[in-house]
């Protein structure tokens, strides 16, 4: 998975999240998305804000824990 996917999987983060009222979290990750001016800032602002959801203890729903967990290690495997 390269940037352009981890962006694509983020986008139904995003979403997920405001579907299930979450949308606080939806829009922290948008700003970070939009106030970043380079890929590097981005992800590491995205990851950041991702192990401070999970660190919630909240029950997302399965496909949603799923992509956050998958969005976190493809943030990883960059090296960023």
């Amino acid at each position: 998975m390269g940037v352009t996917e981890i962006y694509s999987s983020l986008d139904l983060v995003v979403r997920g999240l405001a579907a299930i009222g979450w949308g606080d979290w939806s829009l922290r990750l948008r700003e970070a998305v939009r106030a970043g001016s380079t890929s590097g800032e981005i992800l590491m602002a995205v990851r950041w804000i991702l192990k401070e959801l999970k660190k919630e203890g909240s029950e997302l729903p399965g496909d949603l824990d799923r992509t956050i967990d998958r969005v976190l290690v493809e943030i990883d495997r960059t090296g960023i």
